[in-house]
């Protein structure tokens, strides 16, 4: 059982502090979903109906009792509240989903203004494990201890133990068994988080961690995602939830010729998912619109459209397209930044292989959702810039489906993000 609802204190300060010493000792992501919101309509409506006449001894700012049906009302208003009841219907929880919930639920408790009493936790592992069928009490325990062993293999992702510098040592001089490299990427990561989300220490790190470039490389980059605990890792699974909505939302007349054929596709029988991902993030730049990049250019919707994604059939067709942009962002005194490539004549014939380009570094993958992943964990991990032109398209998908957290506020991406929570 996550430690919060197994060590209950007397004050609501301690409650953050417990969790995230959990979150940490686990190793697992911690999800920035804001639920502030949620939490308050749950309770509000809570309030009102039967299952709040009871008295809550304990909790004297609250006379809320907490039932599975107000944890299933309290998922129920944000996506990934949703998606976790999504998975608990088909089967167990991951582990990921499991710290998910428990952040919604903390985050619950936090408005509620109630005490971090017995009764209280028992209530909130109660609710859990009776609308969760495959969840127990006797399971949580168990997966907590689990995430403390294995929390304790590893040691701390700070401290350089014996093991981290082992493991550097093998990888300069190894690369092969993939396994292998896997494993011991993991163990070294000590040595190079200090380098890890700097954009002036990414040549550093291709040079000392070569292993970026091979063909597998996006794995690491994953794993350095990971351990470093600055987001949702399976971010790319809510595609198959979001999609309907931000179709919903997108689903609007365009004068431009390309948006108005991308709309007809999205809206067609038999449209792929991975179409389905690519007409979105065109059409999403004619609600996110492009920004200006000097004082003399603004690019335009269709400009931001041809930069987001790039279609080709070949590999020449590829270095030619990427050649064009990246001389563009040189001439505007733009960053190199990472790029989507899809291979195909375009929206209508795609070829199935989606291509991350970042310099001299190409990773292909089998789906656009997960070139999309690969491309946000990439720039979040070495610190790379998104592009400028297209930035408040991936400013969304990096807080909305992600959960990173971004400083720079826009009132249109608080619109979508308000129309996809009410869905």
């Amino acid at each position: 059982m996550p430690r919060f609802l197994n060590n209950p204190s007397t004050s609501n300060e301690t409650l953050p502090t417990q969790i995230a010493t959990a979150t940490t000792n686990s190793s697992s992501d911690t999800p920035s979903e804001n639920v502030n919101s949620a939490a308050n309509e749950v309770h509000e409506k809570s309030s009102n109906s039967e299952i709040g006449a009871e008295k809550n001894d304990g909790c004297a700012s609250c006379s809320m009792h907490f039932s599975p049906a107000t944890l299933t009302r309290l998922l129920d208003t944000t996506v990934t509240g949703k998606q976790i009841l999504q998975r608990g219907s088909l089967g167990l929880l991951s582990k990921d989903s499991q710290k998910e919930l428990v952040a919604i639920v903390a985050d619950y408790h936090c408005q509620r203004g109630a005490e971090t009493n017995e009764r209280v936790l028992e209530e909130y592992v109660n609710s859990i494990t009776a609308l969760f069928k495959g969840e127990t009490k006797r399971k949580w325990k168990e997966e907590e201890h689990l995430n403390e062993s294995q929390s304790n293999s590893l040691s701390s992702t700070d401290v350089i133990t014996k093991e981290a510098k082992e493991a550097a040592v093998w990888l300069q001089q190894n690369e092969k068994p993939w396994f292998a490299t896997l494993d011991k990427w993991t163990y070294s990561f000590p040595l190079r988080k200090s380098m890890l989300r700097k954009s002036d220490q990414q040549t550093t790190l291709f040079q000392e961690y070569h292993h970026y470039n091979d063909e597998f490389g996006y794995q690491l980059v994953d794993i350095d995602f990971h351990l470093l605990s600055i987001g949702n890792r399976e971010g790319w699974k809510k595609w198959e939830l979001l999609l309907p909505k931000i179709i919903k939302y997108i689903d609007r007349p365009y004068k431009e010729e390309p948006s108005k054929s991308a709309l007809k596709l999205l809206k067609s029988s038999n449209v792929s998912q991975c179409q389905q991902i690519c007409c979105v993030l065109l059409l999403l730049n004619n609600h996110l619109r492009p920004t200006k990049v000097t004082r003399t250019f603004k690019p335009s919707v269709l400009f931001a459209q041809e930069e987001i994604i790039s279609f080709a059939e070949t590999d020449e067709q590829v270095y030619e397209k990427v050649k064009a942009l990246n001389a563009i962002n040189s001439r505007y005194g733009i960053p190199s930044i990472a790029r989507i490539v899809v291979r195909g004549k375009d929206l209508t014939l795609l070829a199935g292989i989606f291509e991350v380009h970042y310099n001299e570094t190409i990773y292909k993958l089998d789906s656009a959702a997960k070139a999309i992943d690969v491309l946000v964990k990439l720039n979040s991990v070495l610190g790379l810039p998104f592009s400028r032109i297209s930035g408040l398209v991936w400013n969304f998908i990096c807080s909305f489906v992600y959960d990173l957290q971004i400083p720079e506020q826009y009132e249109s991406i608080i619109k979508i993000k308000r129309y996809l929570d009410s869905q």
